[in-house]
């Protein structure tokens, strides 16, 4: 057991120097002695086993002492591949290691048109446009990180207890191990994880969430989710299930939520709701309102309330009202340091005016000593959250790979 306990020291030590230089361009390893605590013999031999694996260089110096040598991440030789599954559409990205999204392409599928074959194959079109769009050798990547809906485990997307799958249409896709069809066709390693969790990575590596060890993520839009990291550490459940906010129940005999509950807070909270509550009031019908056109008409809402239109800055402070349930929640159980508010699946739409109602009801609805440390932001990763995260679930795993100085 020391042994095993050795090596994850030495692995989450290696996540925290790689960090260290990514946000830290050009520091000694002296610098990273004193930031981190680490002693200088325990930082030479893992910045050494990270030179020669090709993840960090030294910066050309006059000088021959290694503790003022800088150290910068090397962004020529390994690349990550991050694909996000939507409702409406599959997303992929390419990253270099400091976590720059350089090219990002997305192929649309309807709402429920297309079946999980389908479906895969516009995973691999798109990892084959982007390796070929960028002249990419299949050497240089490092793996492939998928966000997807719902439950997931290593191996499925979207699978509950019961072995039914996900509510999104889409992705009810029954015991289909998608990672291993991928990696037999891309001959990659594949890797997946529930998209709250998977922004909640992205933002420790590359947003929000870094340098504090203890933040929520609070996914708001057509979905409510959420992701928790605490004490440094990613949190799951069984099943690979945890912390869906989204499904609390707030009315015992409330409307039915496609996850078979009833009254959940993502009926409410989410921005179908919002575009509901819009549309009633101007006197619209709902019958027809497909999710295309919802995402459509709550861009069109948050437009509007930002060019003055009173009716939609009431309605948006209303919804943001509701969703502060979740975020006072989330407070009261997990004590973060920061909720970081992330969108689902509503494209460019600006809800920055949501977040200091969302800040002011935490501040006077959750236990007073956690109110008073609980800071409410907004992600500065924006829509691309999830493909951040995915290239950050690649580096952890290719981290914790065995290599000579692990």
């Amino acid at each position: 057991m020391k042994g095993n306990n050795s090596r994850i020291n030495k692995i989450r030590n290696r996540a925290v120097i790689l960090k260290m230089i990514q946000q830290n361009d050009q520091i000694t390893r002296a610098e990273i002695a004193k930031k981190t605590g680490l002693t200088r013999a325990a930082i030479t031999s893992i910045v050494s086993t990270m030179m020669n694996d090709g993840l960090v260089t030294e910066v050309t110096d006059q000088t021959d002492n290694k503790k003022t040598i800088p150290l910068t991440i090397n962004n020529v030789k390994f690349r990550t591949i991050s694909l996000y599954l939507g409702r409406f559409s599959v997303i992929g990205g390419l990253f270099d290691i400091s976590g720059n999204l350089l090219y990002s392409e997305e192929l649309f599928h309807g709402e429920s048109g297309l079946n999980k074959y389908e479906i895969l194959d516009h995973l691999l079109l798109l990892v084959k446009n982007i390796t070929k769009t960028c002249q990419l050798n299949i050497e240089s990547i490092l793996g492939i990180g998928i966000a997807g809906p719902g439950p997931i485990s290593q191996q499925n997307i979207g699978i509950s207890e019961t072995g039914e799958t996900s509510e999104l249409p889409p992705y009810r896709w029954g015991e289909y191990n998608i990672k291993s069809v991928m990696e037999q066709n891309l001959n990659l390693p594949v890797y997946l994880e529930n998209n709250c969790n998977i922004s909640a990575l992205g933002e420790r590596w590359y947003g929000a969430g870094r340098g504090f060890d203890n933040f929520v993520i609070y996914t708001v839009g057509i979905g409510i989710g959420a992701g928790v990291v605490l004490n440094g550490e990613m949190q799951s459940g069984q099943k690979d299930v945890f912390s869906e906010v989204g499904h609390i129940t707030v009315d015992l005999n409330g409307p039915e939520c496609s996850c078979g509950n009833k009254g959940c807070l993502e009926i409410y909270g989410g921005f179908r709701s919002l575009v509901d509550s819009y549309y009633k009031e101007m006197g619209y019908g709902l019958n027809e309102i497909t999710d295309n056109q919802y995402v459509r008409n709550i861009e069109s809402i948050f437009k509007k309330a930002d060019e003055g239109d009173l009716i939609c800055q009431e309605l948006i402070r209303k919804q943001a009202e509701i969703l502060s349930i979740g975020a006072v929640t989330l407070a009261n159980m997990y004590s973060p340091e920061r909720i970081i508010i992330t969108s689902n699946e509503i494209g460019d739409t600006d809800y920055s005016r949501m977040i200091p109602v969302i800040q002011n009801l935490v501040s006077k609805r959750a236990f007073k000593v956690i109110a008073k440390n609980v800071v409410v932001i907004k992600s500065p990763l924006g829509k691309d959250v999830d493909l951040y995260g995915g290239a950050a679930l690649v580096l952890e795993n290719y981290l914790e790979k065995e290599s000579p100085g692990i």
